[in-house]
């Protein structure tokens, strides 16, 4: 029983995150296929708006790669966690529509 309780115990720090961010209004419910730079982040604030989730660009990839694999992928949205976090180069193609947790995140649509 012990071991069973070990997981909850740990990781009571990311359900408390979850659930602040289940009230974040920053996407559109139901937006369509989203990625982000932050990989726990985006698929939580992605289930409480209840969109397809792809997760994070390969790490490494140049502009152009990840540019590529947004587009193969068909991503409408871009959440882009981190306040001093700048605007990279593969989002040329999106336009940032809001923010929300004091900057921390921003949010990006695919013109």
């Amino acid at each position: 029983m012990w071991r069973g309780l070990r997981p909850l115990i740990t990781d009571l720090p990311q359900q408390a995150e979850a659930r602040d961010l289940a009230h974040v209004r920053a996407l559109p419910h139901t937006p369509g296929n989203v990625a982000s730079n932050v990989w726990n982040k985006g698929l939580y604030l992605s289930y409480y708006r209840d969109a397809n989730y792809y997760g994070i660009l390969k790490p490494g990839a140049t502009a152009a790669e990840s540019q590529q694999s947004l587009s193969d992928h068909h991503i409408e949205w871009f959440l882009l966690w981190g306040k001093d976090t700048p605007v990279p180069a593969y989002l040329a193609d999106y336009t940032q529509t809001s923010s929300a947790l004091d900057g921390d995140l921003r949010v990006f649509h695919r013109n």
